[in-house]
């Protein structure tokens, strides 16, 4: 569902109780993606065009696969080398209108991936704030919060534990 009021935009898209969540919002945008189980159908909806603007980011990771491992297996399983692409991929569900910021993010992601990993994949870590380059992040287990100014995002796992 997509409204408009005034010049903002909100997009929200839910397919049941929430196990993959996505939310960004920033000046005129607020963005909201829910994802119970099965990513495929919110996939099929969005198509080559998602594709393509995860692909564009620096995302090599399949979608399909970053959305299955974050549903499915518990964040200190995921392959260390894949974190960075996990987690773009989650944001870039919300984030997909603006390509050039997931594309920075996706990058400081990967340029932070060893202050990242400690508390996102591990359960008995408490969340911690870190700068990821010119963001400051928050990240507990399965969940990553970012802001730089008024950009908002978040991405959390049916695991998480914020």
């Amino acid at each position: 569902m997509m409204s408009n009021s005034g010049g903002n935009y909100s997009y929200t898209y839910q397919s049941g109780p929430p196990g993959l969540c996505s939310i960004t919002q920033d000046r005129g945008l607020n963005s909201n993606v829910q994802i119970s189980d099965n990513p495929s159908p919110f996939l099929a909806r969005r198509g080559e065009k998602l594709v393509q603007i995860l692909k564009s980011a620096g995302i090599q990771l399949d979608p399909h696969k970053a959305l299955q491992l974050a549903a499915e297996t518990s964040p200190e399983h995921w392959p260390t080398h894949d974190i960075p692409d996990i987690l773009g991929t989650l944001l870039g569900l919300s984030m997909a209108s603006r390509p050039d910021q997931l594309k920075d993010l996706r990058l400081a992601l990967e340029n932070g991936l060893g202050a990242i990993q400690g508390p996102l994949t591990s359960p008995s870590h408490s969340p911690q704030t870190i700068m990821l380059g010119i963001y400051q992040a928050v990240i507990g287990y399965g969940c990553l919060e970012v802001t730089k100014g008024t950009l908002h995002v978040r991405a959390s796992t049916p695991f998480a534990k914020p």
